[in-house]
């Protein structure tokens, strides 16, 4: 954010999914010391905290200082405030206890009613579901070929891509000159095979200098899906020329290899043979341009070069 404060892919929120099972709590259980907080202590409320020491269940004592989480607590006992609540909604975001700063971050929403603060809230939110979706990876890597692990995997990226197209479609209506923002919505509509509604943003977002090649690229792939292959063509045309093989090397490649795949569609094989070896020379497993190029070369009476033989 303090890179880039316009980019509204950073404050991506979302509602709230109710799937904090999976959900790192932070579990102090094992607390050996008067640094470490008991989970015990977080949920027994702010009574004896307030009054200045908290006992963690293991005969010590928390004083004022010796806990920043209590220390927060405290605070808002003693002033609920938004500003307070957010201090403990931010340390809790800080600590990975996602489900516990969405509470405070609640809270400071309900006394304040700062649409800023919603945006942080969601944000957490947002963490929340790509923790779940970790999580679903990890179980379904260690189970190859489970079904409903896979099926998990499946159902958490879907949610994921429909929240975020539900909270930047507000935002970039909140946000209308976030280039970045437009561009994020647009390819979680191409995501969801809705490339209509992502043409319209990618061509506002080509205006801003520092994306526009990837832009360029992603337009060019939605009129493809749209079979409007000259308008496909023209984008990855004008992508080329502001793409460097070393700084965009995976556009690079996906840029080339369709534009060759376009010239073979339209019978060019000169314009093809060249896409395809811009390719292969950068990297000679990209897909199938290798294969295509040699069957091309055979079209045009074979590639130029010496035989190993002459060596």
């Amino acid at each position: 954010m303090r890179m880039d404060p316009l980019n509204g892919s950073i404050r991506s929120k979302i509602q709230a999914l109710g799937a904090n099972e999976v959900i790192d709590r932070g579990n102090y259980e094992g607390a050996g010391n008067t640094q470490d907080v008991r989970q015990d202590v977080v949920k027994q409320g702010y009574e004896e905290s307030v009054k200045g020491t908290v006992k963690t269940g293991a005969g010590d004592v928390l004083a004022p200082g010796e806990s920043m989480e209590n220390d927060l607590q405290r605070a808002c006992k003693k002033e609920p405030t938004a500003a307070n609540f957010q201090k403990l909604a931010d340390f809790y975001k800080r600590e990975g206890k996602l489900e516990e700063s969405v509470q405070a971050f609640k809270k400071a929403l309900d006394i304040s009613g700062d649409a800023n603060l919603r945006e942080q809230m969601e944000d957490v939110e947002l963490d929340m579901v790509r923790k779940n979706l970790q999580f679903a990876r990890e179980a379904a890597s260690r189970a190859p070929g489970d079904e409903v692990a896979a099926k998990n995997v499946k159902d958490l990226v879907q949610e994921l891509r429909n929240q975020e197209i539900e909270v930047f479609s507000r935002r970039a209506e909140r946000y209308p000159n976030d280039l970045k923002l437009k561009h994020e919505l647009a390819l979680r509509f191409m995501a969801a095979a809705k490339h209509q509604q992502a043409i319209p943003l990618l061509q506002a977002a080509s205006k801003d200098v520092r994306i526009e090649a990837q832009v360029l690229v992603s337009l060019g792939r939605c009129f493809l899906q749209q079979k409007q292959n000259q308008l496909a063509t023209r984008q990855f045309q004008k992508a080329i020329e502001k793409l460097n093989a070393n700084d965009h090397p995976d556009a690079f490649k996906e840029c080339h290899y369709l534009l060759g795949r376009l010239a073979e569609a339209a019978s060019d094989w000169k314009q093809a043979e060249l896409h395809y070896s811009e390719v292969v020379g950068l990297d000679f497993a990209y897909k199938d341009a290798s294969a295509r190029l040699e069957e091309i070369q055979k079209k045009l009476g074979g590639a130029d070069g010496l035989d190993v033989g002459e060596l």
